[in-house]
Formats: structure tokens, C-alpha cells, sequence
């Protein structure tokens, strides 16, 4: 007769997850399907029916305490005592390997499973020795079968409770050296957040229309979101939420900085190819200025969810796009529909199935409209950056005619530099008005939110700045232009000041102007002094940062006036 080896248990207990965390997953969505099971008998009607982790720090204990149906005395040893056993149905229930259980033998002394069930004036506590267990992998000349070991380490204890109780309780007790973050308070409750069936925060500004969206679409099922608090021992209790912020993050040292604003939520359905609905999705959106930071950022990217439960991490999408930063750019999550899609034995992905394929090749294809809508939205800033670099280097020019320039080789530059930043501010203009027209087309579209984003952001007048920069002519077309128009010239500039006096233009004229110089001031010097101080400024210009030259400039001109 044949025999299943200790092999198959120590690979269930101790080679099962990368992540000592996701025990508390599994035991959390074990206690969420017993929630669903006492929901749908209404087996509680009056009670608030929910799940509490106790992290004890000190005697390096965990409790997650359940007050759904609990278990029957007569079914505990065949529901908690077979492995790989479940009754769970694939499609229906978030658990449903019998395997799950077992997750936290390999972190622990000693296991205990404890419960009630109503009507029965018995608690029923399941032991199991886990540090005996540790002790039977590690003998190389132990060669037990598993149903063996599974009778040398289980042992039951019984007593009295109170007729109504009803309760299930997981104690992980004398957490082993080694997995000290499963005690960390602050990191497990930031952890379950992000992976656990739990409701947005009350404060996250799109809540209401993720859930109108999927109350409005018959396709879409219900989220399933349940009451899950944390506590240190003798602590205050905290109820866990999905803790998406209203804004995006970036760290400057120890502080957090507001970087862009989340401006509202883009949802929609993912179909098949044969037109099936097989995901849902929500993303936010923002003015897309750059990747999103991990640090400070804590929900970036998409995340994979079934029933509200997290399959994988947040870098789990990142192979559907077709650069790898693209996930970077997004923070939301998708919603699996198909109930065919059947999660691995560590949920950090799916069996390989047809479904699976189905969902894989839907999520390219909308991926390929995701990796457009973050270029989109480098190209509209970009754009909006070069018109206001166009308008800064104007009124530096415009200041520099009133006043005086450094040297000749500097009126040069900056003419050089405007003539150089206008083409770009005219690209940049046509740039806004393409996607303009695009927003116009459908106003509720991802791109309509995000050009409406980024306009919000930079607040431009672009009536004014079609008139700046929309007529400018660039080098290539001055070259091909007729000979009835003039070209523009930069010697003979003068100041033409828009009436707003925040757009202001270089354009020709017949009357010429003698420039003035910086140096023509330091009349106490002679000619050939001057042309020295002159080319050091020149060279202070070429090898600082334009303002810091600026200003170093100045101080040695008003230095070299004062000392005459």
C-alpha cells in the first residue's frame, strides 16, 4: 500500500509562502466565507458580525477571532483535521483547498484552533504541536507516514461555554525566531489593508463612485467587504480599511510632501475576445506629472483582487504593460468577474487555465490604452512646461532690453535660447490643442479627466498664450515664408507687451536701437578693462546655472561700481 511521506506536509507548512504575512490572509478569508455562510441563513440578524486580530508583542502570541457560525463539535476532527479535504466550492468561496490551515504551523510553537457553536455548551480546541512537528522534518531517519504525524501531533481538548456562544479563534502561539514581522504591529496592519475584503476608508474622496459604478452595471458583482480590526494586547481596537489616499506623495528626507492631486477615478469593464466580461477595474487620476514614488506611496500600481481579496503585489500587472514602468504611473485596482479563475496554492497568481489566457490577452489589450494615457500625460505637461520656460525667457529678455545685457555674446545667447523655446512653446501649443479636441470629443473619457487635470493644475489662460506664441514663426518656416513677409530678427528687437503683461513678444521693427551693455556702466574703467570684465561674465554665464550666474554677476558689477 502506498504512503504520502512527511514530504507533503513540510511543503504544505513550511515551503508554502515567500511572505510570512500571508498567513493572515488566508486565516482572514477562511473567517470571511463563514461570515458569508452565517449572512446567507441569517443566523445572527442582531449581531455585528466581524473579525479581530490580537498581536501579543511581548509573549509573542496571535489571535484571529471570528463570530460567525463557528463548528460543530461532531465535524471539528473532519473539517480542521483533513488536509487538502475542503467541502469549499472553487468559484463561490475565497478559500477552498483545505490547505490554508496550515499556513501557520511553519511560524509558531503551537497551533490552536479553537471554537463554539451555537446551541452546544462545548468549546472545542484543536492543538497542534508544531514544534514536535519541526523536530520529525528535521530527523532525516524519521520516515512517518502524514497520517502518522497528523495523530503523534493533534490532540483535542474540550469545555463548558455558554450554549449561545458562537465563535472561531486561530492562536499562533510562541512565534518562532526568525518571524518577528508577523508581530509588527504597524506593518501587519498596513499589509491586511492592502490585501484583505475591506471597505475604503470613509475619507477617500471617490468612494461613493466606485460603488455607484458597480451598483449601475448588472455585470459586475457586488464588493465583498468585511468588518476586520486589529488590536496589541490590552490595546485599542483599529478597524482595518483600504487606506487609498486623495493625493500622491513624494519624501523629502523625513517629510511628506503633496506632489499631485488625485482628481477623480476612471472605471470600466474588461471584456474578452468573445465579449464576456472577465474584470472590472478603477484607476485614479491625476495629473500624471511623473511615476508614482514607493515611498510615501504605499497602494502605487494596480493591484489584481478577487473577491476584494489581493492576488499577488502591487508588481504583480507589471508584465501587461509594455514597459515596465507603467504600472508606476497608476494606482487602482481590477476585479476578476469570471468565477473560472482559479487562484495557486500561495495567491500570488492563478492556475494556468484558458481563463486565465483570456484574461491575460483582455489585459494587454487594455493596457496598450493605459501605456497611452500616461504618455498623454507627459506630453500635455511637458507642453505646459515649455510654454511657461518660453514665457520666463521672454520677460528675462524684455527685463535685459530696459535694462542692459552682460556682453554681446550674452544677448546672443539669450536670443539663441528664446528663439530656441518659442518652437517649443508653438509644439507645445499644438500639443494642448490635440488633445483638446480629443477631451472634446467625449468629455467622460480618461483622457478628457486628464487633459481637465493637468489644465486645473497649471491654470493658463491659453487665449493669451495662442496669441503669444500661436502666430510665432519658427526658423523653418521664416526660411520658406514669402517675400512679403518680414522675417523676425532678434537685432533689432523691441518690447511688445501683451495688456494681460504676462505674455509679451519679440517682434521687429524698421527704427534701430543701440543695445546697451552691462560694462558700458564702469565708465571709470577703460575700453580694454571693460572687454576683460565683460568676457569674465561672459564665462560666469557659460559655467553656472543662469540665476546663480545672474546673481553673482550683479554683485561683482555693483562692487566694481562702487569702487571707482
Amino acid at each position: 500500500m502506498s504512503k504520502i511521506g512527511k514530504g507533503v506536509l513540510e511543503n504544505l507548512t513550511q515551503a508554502m509562502y515567500d511572505d510570512s504575512r500571508i498567513v493572515y490572509r488566508e486565516y482572514l478569508q477562511n473567517s470571511c466565507d463563514q461570515i458569508d455562510v452565517a449572512k446567507e441563513k441569517n443566523s445572527f440578524p442582531d449581531e455585528k458580525l466581524e473579525v479581530i486580530i490580537t498581536i501579543d508583542e511581548k509573549k509573542r502570541n496571535i489571535f484571529i477571532r471570528d463570530n460567525a457560525n463557528g463548528i460543530s463539535v461532531k465535524e471539528v476532527e473532519k473539517r480542521l483535521g483533513d488536509v487538502a479535504d475542503s467541502e469549499k466550492v472553487q468559484g463561490q468561496n475565497k478559500g477552498f483547498r483545505g490547505i490554508g490551515r496550515l499556513g501557520g504551523i511553519g511560524y509558531c510553537n503551537e497551533l490552536r484552533f479553537i471554537t463554539s457553536f451555537r446551541g452546544e455548551k462545548v468549546e472545542t480546541t484543536m492543538i497542534w504541536n508544531a514544534k514536535r512537528l519541526q523536530e520529525i522534518f528535521w530527523d532525516s531517519k524519521n520516515h512517518m507516514s502524514a497520517e502518522a504525524i497528523l495523530d503523534e501531533i493533534i490532540t483535542y481538548e474540550a469545555k463548558e461555554a455558554d450554549e449561545d456562544a458562537h465563535y472561531f479563534e486561530v492562536q499562533m502561539l510562541g512565534i518562532t525566531e526568525g518571524n518577528d514581522k508577523l508581530l509588527d504591529y504597524k506593518d501587519i496592519k498596513q499589509y491586511i489593508s492592502e490585501v484583505a475584503p475591506v471597505d475604503f476608508k470613509k475619507t477617500f474622496l471617490f468612494r461613493s463612485e466606485i460603488y455607484n459604478f458597480v451598483k449601475n452595471n448588472e455585470e459586475v458583482p457586488p464588493i465583498h467587504c468585511y468588518d476586520i480590526g486589529i488590536r496589541r494586547q490590552d490595546g485599542e481596537l483599529n478597524y482595518i480599511s483600504k487606506e487609498y489616499p486623495n493625493a500622491i506623495y513624494k519624501m523629502a528626507g523625513k517629510e511628506k510632501k503633496r506632489l499631485d492631486d488625485i482628481k477623480g477615478v476612471q472605471t470600466d469593464i474588461i471584456y474578452d475576445t468573445k465579449g464576456n466580461p472577465i474584470a472590472w477595474i478603477w484607476y485614479a487620476i491625476s495629473s500624471f506629472k511623473g511615476a508614482i514614488n514607493d515611498m510615501g506611496n504605499p497602494y502605487k500600481g494596480l493591484r489584481l483582487r478577487q473577491f476584494n481579496i489581493q492576488i499577488g503585489d502591487k508588481t504583480t500587472l507589471v508584465k501587461f504593460f509594455k514597459e515596465t514602468r507603467g504600472n508606476s504611473y497608476f494606482m487602482g485596482e481590477i476585479h476578476t468577474i469570471s468565477p473560472k479563475l482559479r487562484p495557486n496554492a500561495r495567491r500570488d497568481y492563478f492556475n494556468e487555465t484558458i481563463e486565465v489566457r483570456e484574461l491575460e490577452d483582455a489585459l494587454r489589450e487594455y493596457f496598450k490604452g493605459l501605456s497611452k494615457l500616461y504618455k498623454a500625460g507627459s506630453e500635455i505637461n511637458s507642453s505646459y512646461n515649455n510654454i511657461d520656460k518660453a514665457e520666463k525667457l521672454q520677460e528675462k529678455y524684455n527685463e535685459s532690453l530696459q535694462t542692459r545685457f552682460i556682453s554681446p555674446e550674452n544677448k546672443n545667447q539669450m536670443e539663441a535660447e528664446l528663439a530656441k523655446a518659442k518652437e517649443k512653446a508653438k509644439e507645445g501649443l499644438a500639443t494642448i490643442k490635440k488633445y483638446n479636441t480629443k477631451a472634446n470629443k467625449d468629455k467622460n473619457s480618461a483622457v478628457a479627466k486628464i487633459v481637465n487635470a493637468i489644465k486645473s493644475d497649471k491654470n493658463v489662460d491659453m487665449d493669451k498664450v495662442e496669441e503669444a506664441f500661436g502666430s510665432y514663426k519658427t526658423i523653418n518656416e521664416t526660411n520658406t515664408s514669402t517675400e512679403t513677409e518680414n522675417p523676425t530678427t532678434t537685432t533689432n528687437a523691441t518690447k511688445a507687451t501683451h495688456p494681460s503683461k504676462k505674455y509679451t513678444t519679440t517682434q521687429p521693427t524698421d527704427k534701430k536701437e543701440k543695445t546697451k551693455y552691462l560694462t558700458e556702466e564702469l565708465s571709470c574703467y577703460d575700453k580694454k578693462t571693460r572687454k576683460i570684465i565683460s568676457r569674465i561674465y561672459d564665462v560666469i554665464y557659460k559655467n553656472m546655472i543662469a540665476e546663480e550666474a545672474t546673481d553673482l554677476v550683479r554683485k561683482i558689477h555693483e562692487e566694481l561700481k562702487n569702487n571707482r
